[in-house]
């Protein structure tokens, strides 16, 4: 799985896939059955899905906690408090099961 730099200008589909390639090889050890290459696309899609979904639930709650600490001091820069969207950027839709087979699969 690789994105193109600019649909993720940040780096985060590299770092997901990085992140979770322990976990995934670690699971490939301990399943009894041996797993084929779209059962194992599967694994990988899922776990950087929940990686990705993790991600986005904390920067939205960090968002939310940085517009309410600074709300406290209205004299900072121009006065203007950036609101918890801006401080949560979108993040990539990191899924290679469905870009290889399909929604449907």
């Amino acid at each position: 799985m690789r994105m193109a730099d600019s649909e993720d200008p940040s780096g985060i589909a590299e770092l997901a896939t990085e992140a979770v390639a322990p976990i995934e090889e670690e699971l490939r050890q301990r399943l009894v059955a041996e797993v084929g290459d779209r059962d194992s696309l599967a694994i990988e899609s899922a776990l950087l899905k929940a990686f990705i979904d993790g991600m986005r639930a904390r920067m939205a709650e960090t968002a939310e906690s940085v517009v309410e600490r600074t709300s406290a001091f209205p004299t900072l820069g121009s006065g203007q408090l950036p609101a918890a969207t801006e401080l949560d950027p979108p993040l990539p839709r990191i899924d290679p099961w469905a870009d290889r087979y399909g929604a449907g699969g």
